[in-house]
């Protein structure tokens, strides 16, 4: 890692979009999650034509891009599961997610979630989400199967975080 990231293209990632990035994004964010660094999205379009699930149960995870408009995860139609897909199954634990965009050429499936069981710990926020765009999905904040699913998370901040598609751009702020 440098500087405390973990960079995707390090893991071999396709910036072009062209080739399929999924196995360096799974090797980049579990070596991530594991050493309780940064999972660095540098510029580019990284493809994954299937979902990133990963369980990260009472790990403190973090996935960062450079901007929301040049660090993008590209979901091709036959992927109908959706991005990144994160399940904590115990009450500690949390994520941060900033400046990236999901991006979904087809419909289906949740962009980002981080889902973990009711109630989390009153201490502190398990889930932060600014300057997240998904793109193709109908709408994003907390709670919803679409866009940014949050579900059992205490306290969630959703900030300046983007939804778009064929329809009007819908943004939630909290």
């Amino acid at each position: 890692p440098v500087e405390g990231k973990f960079n995707l293209m390090a893991f071999g990632a396709d910036p072009t979009g062209a080739l399929n990035s999924r196995p360096a994004a799974v090797k980049w964010l579990n070596r991530a999650v594991n050493a309780g660094k940064i999972a660095y999205i540098p510029e580019g379009t990284f493809l994954l034509p299937n979902a990133i699930g990963m369980d990260v149960t009472g790990q403190h995870v973090q996935i960062k891009g450079v901007s929301r408009y040049t660090s993008i995860l590209r979901v091709p139609p036959v992927n109908t599961v959706g991005g990144i897909l994160l399940t904590n199954s115990d009450i500690t634990g949390s994520l941060i997610a900033s400046d990236f965009c999901i991006a979904r050429d087809g419909w289906g499936g949740t962009a980002l979630a981080y889902t973990m069981p009711e109630g989390g710990v009153n201490t502190y926020r398990t889930a932060t989400v600014s300057r997240v765009t998904a793109r193709g999905w109908d709408r994003t904040g907390c709670g919803f199967t679409t866009g940014i699913d949050l579900t059992g998370t205490w306290r969630p901040l959703v900030s300046d975080c983007q939804a778009q598609g064929p329809w009007p751009v819908a943004s939630q702020t909290n």
